[in-house]
């Protein structure tokens, strides 16, 4: 079993364990190159689930360039039926 194998399985079954069948959403957090790209559509396969990128490169907080992705992440995530709840 290689290394991704044995990564997946540890974070489907902390996934299962712990929300037992719950809608949830999952983020993948890490430097550049850590693997979060080449794990999430390994996760959506082993979780049954759809996925979905909100990356769109990086951007310095309070720029129209930063304004532009969280306007486009927000519009995906309601064209995708996906609840924001925001205080």
């Amino acid at each position: 079993m290689s290394s991704w194998d044995r990564a997946d399985a540890a974070a489907v079954q902390a996934i299962v364990v712990q929300f037992q069948g719950t809608p949830l959403v999952v983020g993948l957090a890490g430097a550049q190159g850590s693997g979060k790209s080449t794990m999430a559509p390994r996760l959506a396969t082993r979780l049954s689930a759809e996925g979905l990128t909100t990356e769109v490169g990086p951007r310095l907080a309070g720029t129209k360039a930063e304004a532009r992705a969280r306007s486009w992440a927000v519009a995906k995530l309601f064209a995708e039926h996906i609840v924001i709840a925001a205080k």
